[in-house]
């Protein structure tokens, strides 16, 4: 019972709450805005404007305003087709709660709400004490089943209510007198003193063992060890942050300037302002919008990534970045470069593990397996979602024979990362840089262990997906902490910063950057 009256408050506040609120600051600009209603009236003024403009998608992250509790993002796509004026009021509450419920988790499925609704229809009605009879389950069921079949409700199906209705004057907790009647309000009151803190939270003593045998407080002194380790995290990413926005650089480690300075690529933890990358998403590089989609453009990208990555070739300012060909990518390399030693070309520890199959050759094949408008095809007139381009890159090729060899996991995260900022695949959910760093296991798994975040069963086995989850929405809340909010799109704070910023932290870690 406890569930479903949780369920209903939640869908309710939700639905008229939240709805009404809205509502009331679109149609009245001159309403008060109590305190705890800014972050709503924030969130409805910048839907509001993404209306206005005619945006076609934009990605609302919780953290921004406020909501610390998670810390997770939701992105709103408008038809281009936009309802009228007339309507754009209900259109622009429709999208608010959209973006909270996609906040909060809210159940997605529709009989989740119908349950919350057909419980507010039973309270209203009713009586609260009526949840509890035998029959609820069943009548539920019935009314859903009837009422919502083919999408459409059937108010003669009523009827199916009937036996809830003849069984409650029968049960003890229909009599507000009764002994049951009583102990349930006993019951109520106690969770409403735990709920309100008249209550503590966790029983002391050796009851505490004896309800939760898994909870354990920790000594203050490993709660002190896994404190000073995340301040270490915050302090990399605040010195980082003061160096790249060229703010104040008081107390920053010399060892880490020098690894800001001679090795940005390698060592700055917000990704996109890292200098090789800043010049290949520039307009003359393989992410400008009207190359990005061609043959030639994805390409050069796999070219970058799978072959020149963070080698002198892909720094040469004097280089083209955008290759017709695989032939055409050789003639550069033995034209202006002829005689260069191969690691000029290749930098065969770029990812950071040594890799000797890191080679020029590879570029023949990359182009033989985009001939005939492969990717032009596969991307075609939508935003294509992250997981698919992902497997693109992964997948791809006859059996026995990669499509884009040297092209592993990690790269083709990495390259499905940068097509979300040349705006050709959708941002990744929290779910889905969770899912690729647990089947990477390096860097960011490596940095969220040595936070204390995420653990192994054995040795030779993964973190438990879920785990990793939590700790990158843990470790992004973290970070909003750090970047204050005026700085955080100009450092591109997100899912995938947040994954680079991790590999950048392990490396600093186990390096020793971040000692004076």
């Amino acid at each position: 019972m406890i569930m479903m009256l949780f369920s209903h408050h939640m869908w309710y506040w939700l639905d008229v709450y939240i709805a009404k609120t809205a509502r009331e600051f679109l149609e009245s600009p001159e309403r008060a805005v109590l305190q705890d209603e800014t972050w709503l009236k924030s969130l409805v003024d910048n839907v509001q404007a993404m209306y206005i403009e005619r945006l076609a998608r934009h990605t609302f992250i919780a953290a921004a305003y406020g909501i610390t509790v998670c810390h997770r993002e939701h992105t709103i796509t408008l038809d281009p087709r936009q309802s009228p004026r007339t309507k754009q009021t209900s259109c622009i509450v429709s999208s608010v709660i959209e973006i909270i419920q996609g906040w909060l988790q809210f159940p997605t499925h529709c009989n989740a709400r119908a349950q919350a609704w057909f419980v507010h229809v039973i309270i209203t009605q009713f009586d609260i004490n009526l949840l509890y009879l035998d029959h609820i389950c069943t009548t539920y069921n019935n009314a859903v089943k009837n009422l919502f079949r083919r999408g459409t409700w059937h108010l003669d199906s009523f009827s199916c209510l009937k036996p809830v209705i003849d069984a409650a004057p029968d049960h003890p907790l229909f009599d507000t007198t009764s002994e049951e009647t009583k102990r349930v309000k006993d019951l109520g009151r106690i969770i409403d003193d735990f709920v309100s803190g008249k209550f503590p939270s966790r029983p002391q003593g050796n009851s505490e063992s004896a309800i939760n045998p898994n909870t354990v407080q920790l000594p203050q002194s490993l709660q002190n060890v896994a404190e000073d380790r995340i301040a270490v995290f915050k302090s990399f990413i605040r010195h980082s942050m003061n160096f790249v926005l060229s703010l104040s650089m008081q107390g920053v480690p010399s060892s880490l300037i020098t690894k800001f300075t001679r090795f940005s690529d390698k060592s700055i933890p917000f990704r996109e302002l890292a200098p090789s990358r800043s010049r290949f998403k520039g307009p003359d590089g393989p992410f400008a919008p009207d190359v990005v989609q061609t043959t030639k453009g994805i390409f050069s990208a796999l070219v970058w990534c799978g072959i020149t990555f963070t080698a002198p070739f892909s720094l040469d300012h004097g280089t083209v970045m955008v290759f017709d060909s695989a032939v055409h990518f050789e003639q550069v390399c033995t034209g202006k470069h002829k005689g260069k030693p191969a690691n000029f070309f290749c930098n065969t520890s770029a990812y950071g593990m040594h890799n000797p199959h890191r080679k020029v050759p590879l570029a023949h094949t990359y182009w033989a397996s985009l001939k005939g408008n492969v990717w032009p095809d596969f991307v075609g007139n939508r935003v294509v979602p992250f997981k698919e381009c992902y497997f693109f890159f992964r997948n791809r090729g006859k059996p026995g024979a990669k499509a884009f060899p040297n092209i592993g996991p990690l790269t083709s995260y990495l390259l499905a990362a940068d097509l979300v900022y040349a705006g050709v695949v959708e941002r990744p959910s929290v779910q889905d840089v969770a899912c690729i760093i647990r089947e990477v296991d390096k860097g960011p798994i490596a940095a969220l262990e040595g936070l204390g975040l995420v653990t192994r069963q054995t040795a030779d086995s993964k973190p438990n997906l879920s785990q990793c989850q939590a700790a990158l929405e843990y470790v992004y809340g973290v970070v909003c902490e750090v970047v204050p909010e005026e700085h955080r799109e100009t450092l591109y704070v997100d899912y995938i910063m947040l994954e680079h910023s991790l590999c950048k932290f392990s490396r600093a870690t186990k390096g020793g950057w971040l000692q004076s």
